[in-house]
């Protein structure tokens, strides 16, 4: 039998109420500790105290008060036990929650998700209240297109979980740094010769940028002098494979806090073997998403890999894209690989939300380009924009236009091998609702459809696959993503004599796959589902 309902209510740091009647939330104790594990989230300053009734599936972003573009709610009801007892809860959400009672995660779906609709799947759990005052708090975190939540509780005997919650590792958080720095600066687009340092500032400052590497060599970056928030910094390096440092200095010669600090950096050169790591499709929870970096990482430290490629889709959409894009992606990725470069690739969920523009601000080439090329040790590396569902021929014109000048460099005729990176690759059947891979389609079309690439790697489908060459004259490989198989997957690309050696792994760092492609001869047995 049911017995209630709970009341639920978003919070903010001041707390004030706005509807409805219930015991007064305090920004403390058990709800500072919760919301201290939500590393770059949005409280406290995108949340409201909003009392609501659970009466059926509310939805969340339709309460007056609902701030545009949050993506984390906290929820939490008081409940009076006359005895101790179990209790079954029955909760639901889009997409994601973790459940606790008295301060105990009890219950989690920031692994797979909510399983499908928050109005048609509920998932059942129990839990033990004590007798007198228990505190259940949800910690919910939207989806795409809405942020619906359910939940209700009944009686129950027996135990009853349907899903173990993930095995993650909660001691997320990190400090952030300090001023002027609002976070941890990353590089992008790393060449044998260049790097883009990524930088957001609290304040608008002028920034320069100096590194120092083994051997003693120096190499400086004065900036354009112009003082803003967000930066881009292009900084040289020696055109090898190295390691050194990298610190930033403010043009205006003030000695700020954070400008004191020197973070790593590692370079790879032109020639030569090279180690890759790749994976994409991370738009899974933010805590999810922070798990994977940091076993992914391990595997790159493990491997020694030279740099890493995302695939596209950090996140599922561009809303509050500072705190998105960078608060939660690029400033941990910066902190736990290591000094390595990021080379980013636009998903189709960059194309969602309200600041879907300022990918540029973030992750465009140093031509202000979403696609760009570039050569590591003997691989040469195309990486294509594969638009939205309703790809545009301006957007494909422009990157044939880039392929062909490349196809005429030094860089793309003397590397050992070459490889195609896109989002969305066209490998769905003709009738196929998705046309994301019309774009690579006319892309590659004046060029016998890329007869001189000898490899795709691609996301997108959430699936790992490898597709042997047919409708195109290279083998592709396509790589889990949410709801998938695995939740994700990353492929170890590793160039040398007797061809590419690639590997695929679980986040946990366990290989399932390997194969050789040798180079650009037919490769026979390669496809498989």
């Amino acid at each position: 039998m049911r017995l209630f309902s709970l009341l639920f209510c978003f919070f903010c740091l001041t707390c004030q109420l706005v509807a409805g009647t219930a015991f007064q939330l305090r920004f403390t104790d058990d709800i500072a500790q919760i919301c201290s594990r939500y590393v770059n989230s949005d409280w406290p300053a995108d949340c409201r105290i909003i009392l609501e009734p659970a009466k059926g599936t509310l939805d969340l972003t339709k309460l007056a008060n609902y701030p545009a573009g949050t993506r984390f709610a906290l929820l939490a009801a008081e409940l009076n036990s006359p005895a101790e007892r179990r209790v079954l809860l029955h909760a639901s959400a889009d997409w994601w929650f973790d459940c606790y009672v008295n301060n105990v995660l009890v219950y989690s779906t920031m692994g797979r998700g909510n399983g499908g609709a928050a109005d048609k799947v509920r998932h059942a759990f129990s839990c033990n209240l004590r007798a007198g005052r228990n505190r259940i708090v949800f910690v919910v975190e939207r989806g795409v297109d809405s942020m619906k939540f359910f939940c209700d509780i009944a009686e129950t005997a027996t135990p009853v979980r349907t899903a173990a919650p993930p095995a993650m590792e909660r001691d997320l958080p990190l400090p952030p740094p300090e001023e002027p720095l609002k976070f941890h600066p990353a590089i992008t687009h790393m060449t044998p010769e260049s790097m883009l340092i990524r930088v957001v500032t609290t304040i608008p400052v002028a920034l320069g940028a100096e590194a120092i590497f083994s051997g003693g060599e120096c190499f400086t970056a004065p900036g354009d002098g112009v003082k803003r928030t967000c930066h881009t910094i292009e900084l040289g390096h020696p055109a090898k494979r190295t390691q050194g440092s990298f610190r930033l200095f403010a043009r205006d010669g003030k000695k700020y806090p954070g400008l004191t600090t020197s973070w790593p950096v590692r370079c790879f050169g032109g020639d030569g073997p090279a180690k890759i790591l790749v994976f994409g499709d991370t738009q899974h929870s933010t805590l999810f998403r922070l798990d994977l970096l940091k076993k992914y990482s391990r595997l790159a430290e493990r491997e020694e890999t030279d740099f890493v490629i995302h695939l596209g889709d950090v996140d599922s959409t561009t809303d509050n894209f500072e705190n998105r894009y960078f608060g939660a992606f690029l400033d941990p990725f910066a902190r736990m690989f290591a000094g390595r470069s990021l080379m980013p690739v636009r998903g189709n969920h960059e194309f969602i939300g309200r600041e879907k523009e300022r990918w540029n601000d973030f992750f465009s080439s140093r031509k202000r380009k979403t696609f760009d090329t570039f050569r590591c040790g003997g691989i040469f590396f195309a990486v294509l924009d594969s638009g939205t569902q309703s790809p545009t021929a301006a957007l494909a014109e422009e990157q044939r236009k880039m392929l062909a000048e490349a196809l005429r460099s030094s860089a793309f005729r003397q590397a050992d091998y070459r490889i195609l990176v896109i989002h969305g690759a066209d490998i769905a059947p003709e009738n196929s609702p998705d046309k994301i891979g019309l774009t690579m389609r006319r892309i590659l079309a004046p060029f016998q459809n890329g007869a001189d690439f000898d490899l795709m790697i691609a996301g997108h489908v959430h699936r790992y696959r490898r597709i042997e060459p047919g409708r195109y004259p290279f083998p592709i490989v396509t790589l889990d993503g949410p709801g998938g198989i695995r939740e994700n997957s990353a492929l170890v690309v590793q160039s040398g004599r007797d061809g590419l050696t690639l590997r695929a792994f679980t986040p946990e760092g366990v290989e399932f796959d390997r194969f050789t492609i040798p180079g650009r001869r037919k490769f026979p047995g390669f496809g498989t589902e």
